[in-house]
């Protein structure tokens, strides 16, 4: 029974806290704001491939994330930093194409080429799972060190059921997004994409701001 408890509690957990970080509802705006010319069925594989590389790599790092940075030297607010940056610089380009749609075609995915090419980068690292989700799967997995083999176990198995979850979640929310901007028209996606890169600039100046808070609480000693 407890090893049950185990399994349920990393089940939920892991989903718990990878929801608010993968933003997939925030996300899947971004998405079809840049990928709303391509056919509902190119759309559709395309939120596949997102889906099927988050569980990918929140899967490898829940594993090895935390022996991979131990091994370069790297800390949790460095990767915050450098992943804020990139998630912010996006939104902030986003931001500032201009309201003429063809400023907008650099950051539009037109043909199915670009949408395969860009399927990982950017559309997975970092605009879906990024530095937030990365260090939720790091602190996830660096928990189950130390436990009991059985117990050990079910937290990762329950973890990785977790983290699919979260993955067909971000599936379901990137493929029917795309239903309601395709109704917007023009403008209204002009609208929703400048909000969309707006709040993905707050969080990447948030996810910075934590690797500064990190760096500081690393580095500079505290006096009592």
């Amino acid at each position: 029974m407890n090893y049950i408890y185990e399994f349920m509690y990393a089940v939920l957990i892991a989903y718990a806290a990878l929801f608010p970080v993968l933003n997939p509802l925030g996300g899947s705006l971004i998405f079809s704001s840049i990928t709303y010319t391509l056919s509902t069925e190119v759309n559709r594989r395309l939120a596949v491939k997102i889906a099927l590389n988050t569980f990918l790599l929140l899967t490898a790092v829940l594993l090895v994330g935390a022996w991979v940075l131990k091994l370069f030297g790297i800390s949790v607010p460095i990767v915050q930093l450098g992943g804020g940056a990139v998630v912010a610089t996006r939104g902030w380009m986003i931001m500032n194409t201009g309201d003429d749609p063809k400023s907008v075609s650099s950051q539009t995915i037109v043909t199915e080429e670009a949408a395969i090419a860009a399927s990982f980068f950017p559309l997975t690292l970092p605009m879906t799972a990024g530095p937030g989700a990365i260090t939720v799967a790091i602190t996830l997995g660096a928990e189950e060190i130390g436990k009991n083999l059985i117990f050990a176990a079910m937290g990762y198995v329950g973890t990785m059921l977790g983290i699919i979850l979260s993955a067909l979640t971000v599936y379901f929310s990137y493929h029917y997004a795309g239903y309601l901007l395709r109704r917007l028209g023009q403008n209204g996606r002009m609208v929703i994409m400048k909000l969309s890169a707006f709040i993905t600039l707050c969080i990447g100046l948030t996810i910075v701001w934590k690797g500064v808070q990190g760096l500081i609480a690393l580095y500079v000693p505290m006096h009592h």
